[in-house]
């Protein structure tokens, strides 16, 4: 009976990890859930469509679309056939839009969506990506244009700015460059897995490749005014792939919220003494918080290199334990 017993919760922890893992943290993944129906076209400053799409939300002015099939089609953004095109969603009723590139009289021009994810990420643990986009296929939009790198950033903070303007960061997760997304009859899926910082809180997708270092193609140079690309973005899934978290042994400090630190808390241990060594063989940082950020004992930013690690505390059955391996620091990447 003893033997049953044990056996029956072990399996029943298995089976919960199971389903943590498998938990998609994208909250409204397809968008199908909205407090109002759409009923037109975002503009800049005065109507942000988006927000009727509930926890979605455009974190700059750009103004961000929401298709639903329960838009009259006189208001242009119904489903499947609305301003943008004719696009049936990957899944459900509903689905986003975006400038993914831009280029108007008023300079560059982007757009992004953004939502608060269902939990924060944990710390070393390993997380898979997956959403889907397509080309808008009708030149009302003005989409005479493609791009590659359309992808996700994940941030401890909400992004929040008052421009139209690119926002310059580093996705974890991202189409490849030079595989221009041109498909205006199929979703293209995009996808892959990172490895949290920890504490991260918010997904934004777009592209976040400024008009200088990203590529774009010409699609059908109908469009004299157009120098744009336009997005339909549909089916979003997060979920968490490992049961035993990573250690990040690499950080970039430069103040993005992304990798500014390597975070030890993942090894669970009290009482700890951090030790830093550079290449070769000289200590440049000691302290007894599990956090490093690429700076020296006096605070001051050590210079990109290869840095090694000395870890030692005490476990939860009171061991000591040691760890140790190492970092890659790259300051202002």
């Amino acid at each position: 009976m003893l033997i049953t017993r044990l056996v029956t919760l072990i399996l029943l922890a298995l089976l919960s990890n199971t389903v943590l893992s498998q938990q998609n943290l994208i909250p409204n993944g397809s968008f199908e859930v909205f407090d109002t129906c759409p009923n037109a076209i975002s503009n800049v400053y005065t109507d942000y469509q988006v927000r009727h799409c509930v926890d979605w939300s455009t974190p700059t002015i750009g103004s961000s679309d929401y298709f639903n099939s329960c838009a009259p089609y006189s208001t242009g953004i119904s489903v499947p056939s609305n301003f943008a095109g004719w696009q049936i969603p990957f899944e459900g009723n509903s689905y986003c839009g975006f400038y993914a590139y831009g280029q108007t009289n008023n300079g560059e021009y982007k757009e992004y969506i953004q939502a608060r994810l269902v939990q924060p990420l944990a710390a070393g643990y390993k997380y898979s990506l997956t959403f889907y986009v397509a080309h808008a296929n009708d030149l009302a939009a003005q989409s005479d244009y493609a791009v590659a790198e359309i992808g996700a950033v994940f941030t401890e903070n909400p992004i929040s700015r008052n421009d139209w303007k690119n926002v310059t960061m580093i996705p974890q997760v991202t189409n490849a460059a030079g595989l221009f997304i041109t498909d205006t009859v199929n979703w293209t899926r995009i996808s892959g897995e990172f490895v949290a910082a920890g504490n991260e809180q918010y997904i934004t997708i777009g592209n976040f490749k400024d008009s200088l270092s990203g590529d774009t193609l010409r699609l059908w140079n109908q469009v004299p005014q157009g120098y744009l690309a336009y997005y339909f973005v549909d089916s979003i899934t997060l979920t968490m792939v490992s049961s035993s978290p990573y250690l990040i042994n690499l950080i970039t400090p430069n103040g993005d919220s992304i990798n500014d630190f390597i975070d030890f808390s993942i090894y669970s241990l009290s009482e700890t003494e951090l030790e830093i060594y550079n290449r070769w063989g000289n200590r440049v940082y000691f302290s007894n918080q599990s956090r490093w950020n690429g700076s020296n004992d006096s605070g001051e930013p050590l210079s990109t290199g290869v840095y090694y690690f000395l870890l030692k505390g005490t476990s939860t059955d009171q061991r000591t334990i040691r760890y140790k391996g190492y970092i890659h620091l790259f300051q202002n990447p």
